[in-house]
């Protein structure tokens, strides 16, 4: 197959429009990288070589922005552009779940911080809202969460990236993170927080979850996951941060680093998008936090190379949201910086897109059912613990059509759910939902029923309804009897080993091998359209050590840069997972608070860099 070049149209489409998401640096603009008043190569040299080249192309209400080579920094800005300075001991570029929780924190220890964040004042948002960790005291005295032993989450996490993932940055979330959610809340009030909600767990107190599973296949997985306000808990924080002097710079990007003739970063050069001015913030350390790059393709051809390779003609790449161009960790490289090199995680990116949205659909593709391929024929265990590693072996060999397969016990088997990203938390709506549109489908028996979304990730779904699955299959068109043949004989070989309680084939859990002998029966057909790598974020990127400190060439830290949230690399393995809902966000905090703290022991002179210089 001839590989094919992706346009920016393919990676737009797709996108959600709006301003959506947290602490991107934001799109370009007109002016932007014309020109830069220093450096953002290390020993602070007048810019790159040349050849920077850069396209706009406008989406609804963002720029998109591509570099012919996105590694090469771009020339100086004149110094009679630039129309402001500041001063600060702490410059926060990206004003998401990391960069603001490293602001409170440092705010807390009396040192003075500014915040670049490209988003407008008036249409700010935080994208999600689940934030998942262990041994929050919050959801255990009011929720009755379990005590989780912090060595037993570590290892669980490290053994399922494979030991990828940094060790010191794993092992704080495991001790910290409780502590980190309970400090994120602490400015809310009584009132606000018992009115928030949880995942997988009692709901009010009143609708508990019996079949949460903790362990499945090996796998370890924990609940509940607490759904905050985030922005209620934004503001309460973000008030407390400007009280103690904190000037936030909104609908503004950084253009580039700031550097000394060390190498050391001492700043950046900021563009107002509003003023189409310049200004230079002055910096003793700099904190990037701004995003994933997901609409940066340079940066998708370079470290998402095995999904880039394993494109056909109809796919297509994109990601929720038009915000994350990657920028910061460009910035962070023209300065000397490491990154990932390929393989980098991404959220829902690599896995087989068969989930929809559970509250509108009758659950194609869920696990409480089978899989078969085009052929007809199993080739998974379909109840694979994490949704992210669910299938990946495979997916890329069966790409046409898929079908799954699960009967009228699907609302009772579901109760069994691993507490993971993209589980359904089974709750008497969802489920009472899900049973609705299995009786849609049914009634329409004859003719495929779309009751899912219609088109997710590229997947055409529909369902078909019967008494038996010999009548369920007849309604589909175009279907080759020898395909038919083994649907039929790869379903009654499964039941044939559920009843045994032992799947030969592929090792499914017996806890979750479910029959399925009970009528009516529902196939649904995964017809694929194109969305190869669509995905939500890219969780991966700049190399940092254990105190967030951004390493450079030679491995060794950048004197003054340090990178947090979805800009930073080792928090995962060979892609994203999930042993409980939320931890994206749970770590974002976490290890934002811990770059904060990283920050204040710089200062104070508590850790140093291998020069002996703090």
């Amino acid at each position: 197959m001839e590989k094919k070049d992706i346009t920016r149209r393919q990676f737009l489409k797709g996108t959600a429009a709006g301003a959506v998401g947290f602490a991107a640096l934001g799109m370009f603009g007109v002016n932007s990288f014309a020109s830069g008043e220093a450096s953002g190569a290390p020993g602070g040299s007048s810019g790159g070589p040349g050849g920077f080249s850069f396209a706009q192309e406008k989406n609804e209400n963002h720029l998109i922005w591509q570099m012919d080579d996105w590694k090469i920094a771009p020339d100086p800005i004149p110094e009679s552009k630039i129309t402001a300075e500041y001063e600060t001991q702490v410059l926060i570029i990206g004003g998401g779940y990391a960069g603001n929780a490293a602001c409170l924190e440092l705010n807390e220890e009396g040192y003075k911080v500014m915040v670049v964040e490209n988003q407008t004042e008036a249409m700010y948002e935080l994208r999600g809202g689940d934030e998942g960790v262990i041994n929050s005291r919050f959801c255990q005295e009011y929720w009755g969460a379990p005590e989780v032993d912090p060595i037993e989450f570590y290892n669980n996490w490290m053994l399922n990236c494979q030991n990828y993932a940094n060790p010191e940055l794993v092992m704080k979330f495991a001790q910290n993170g409780g502590e980190s959610l309970d400090w994120h809340i602490s400015r809310c009030t009584d009132a606000q927080k018992q009115s928030w909600d949880v995942k997988f767990w009692s709901h009010n107190n009143e609708e508990v979850r019996p079949h949460v599973l903790g362990e499945i296949g090996g796998l370890k997985f924990w609940a509940p996951t607490l759904h905050p306000d985030q922005a209620t808990v934004y503001k309460a924080n973000r008030a407390y941060c400007e009280e103690q002097g904190t000037q936030y710079f909104f609908n503004c990007h950084a253009e580039h680093l700031l550097t000394d003739d060390s190498g050391a970063v001492t700043g950046a050069v900021i563009f107002n998008n509003e003023t189409e001015e310049y200004f230079r913030v002055k910096a003793s350390y700099v904190v990037i936090s701004t995003g994933g790059f997901g609409t940066n393709e340079g940066m998708m051809h370079d470290m998402l190379a095995d999904l880039y390779a394993q494109m056909q003609e109809q796919d297509e790449m994109g990601q929720m949201g038009a915000d994350r161009d990657g920028s910061g960790i460009a910035m962070a490289v023209w300065a000397g910086a490491q990154h990932e090199q390929c393989g980098v995680p991404t959220m829902d990116g690599r896995q087989p897109w068969l989930t929809g949205n559970p509250g509108l659909t009758a659950a194609p593709g869920h696990p409480q059912g089978i899989w078969l391929d085009w052929q007809g024929k199993r080739f998974m265990n379909e109840f694979w613990g994490t949704l992210e590693h669910r299938c990946f072996p495979t997916l890329f060999m069966n790409r046409e059509r898929m079908y799954c397969i699960y009967d009228d016990k699907l609302p009772e088997t579901m109760e069994y759910v691993a507490p993971a990203h993209g589980s359904t938390d089974p709750a008497d709506s969802t489920l009472s939902t899900i049973r609705t549109k299995m009786d849609e489908a049914y009634q329409n028996r004859g003719q495929g029923s779309d009751i899912s979304s219609g088109e997710m990730g590229g997947y055409n779904m529909l369902t078909y309804a019967g008494d038996t699955l010999d009548e369920c299959l007849s309604y589909i068109p175009d279907i080759d009897e020898r395909v038919k043949e083994n649907i039929i004989a790869s379903w009654e070989r499964y039941n044939e080993m559920a009843h045994a309680g032992r799947d030969d084939e592929f090792g499914r859990d017996p806890k979750v091998l479910f029959p399925l002998d009970n009528g009516p029966y529902y196939v649904q057909v995964i017809d694929k359209q194109a969305g190869i790598g669509n995905f939500m974020v890219t969780v991966g990127g700049l190399w940092t050590d254990g105190e967030q400190r951004v390493l450079g060439p030679d491995w060794k830290p950048i004197r003054g840069l340090f990178a947090s949230g979805n800009t930073t690399s080792g928090r995962f393995g060979r892609d994203y997972f999930t042993p409980m809902m939320g931890v994206s966000i749970g770590m974002a905090v976490c290890l934002g608070r811990e770059c904060g703290r990283s920050i204040g022991k710089q200062i104070r002179g508590e850790i140093f860099y291998p020069d002996g210089l703090s």
